[in-house]
């Protein structure tokens, strides 16, 4: 695959990033680190970027692999629509998580995203039915088993059992799968010990010391 050179100063991370949301629409959603927050780090700068992705995800296999040439005013408008989608996703999951209702804006991006990836997808037979075969010769293509995912998710039942990360400047989105509906933190690892590290702190304070 040949693309400009990513904006990110470690284009390879986004293929690192945990996969701890329990479903690949809420995985990309978290390509984005600290939202609100002074330390936010956006992960997806390049058509590079979203293609190692989706890999790592396993959206898109080797045999899916092929040579994408794209100059940098094609590179801008692919990442600008794949942020603008992420972003819609995570708008949605969001809404789900706290009880809301999803913004309309970002029921139209999804919408939008996954019908227009639908107009070069083919249907092929798949698993023990029928399924789409999504083509990385157009690298927006990528797009569309990420839109099918959300799409997938929000009309399911178990689109309640979305939750958001109360961690600080964190923000990502989950499943929670647990039998009691007792997952709180992304990442009890990183989140939840963070924020027992500051009650610690604010608890010894809070004592002169």
């Amino acid at each position: 695959m040949t693309a400009s050179p990513p904006t990110s100063t470690d284009p390879s991370r986004i293929a690192r990033l945990g996969l701890i949301a329990g479903h690949p629409c809420l995985d990309f959603a978290n390509t984005a680190s600290g939202r609100g927050g002074s330390h936010h780090l956006d992960h997806l700068c390049s058509v590079d970027d979203l293609i190692l992705w989706s890999h790592h995800a396993g959206l898109l296999t080797p045999v899916q692999s092929v040579v994408i040439d794209v100059d940098r005013k094609v590179e801008a408008r692919v990442v600008a629509r794949a942020v603008k989608l992420r972003e819609a996703i995570h708008a949605i999951a969001a809404a789900f998580a706290a009880g809301a209702p999803p913004p309309p804006p970002a029921l139209s991006t999804l919408g939008r995203t996954y019908r227009h990836a639908l107009a070069d997808a083919e249907l092929v037979p798949g698993g023990d039915g029928l399924a789409w075969r999504w083509s990385a010769a157009e690298a927006w293509q990528v797009l569309g088993p990420i839109a099918q995912s959300a799409i997938t998710l929000f009309g399911a039942a178990e689109r309640g059992r979305i939750k958001q990360c109360p961690g600080r400047d964190c923000g990502w989105v989950f499943l929670d799968r647990t039998k009691n509906g007792s997952r709180r933190w992304c990442e009890m690892k990183v989140c939840g010990n963070r924020a027992k590290l500051r009650r610690y702190h604010q608890r010894h304070r809070g004592n002169g010391c």
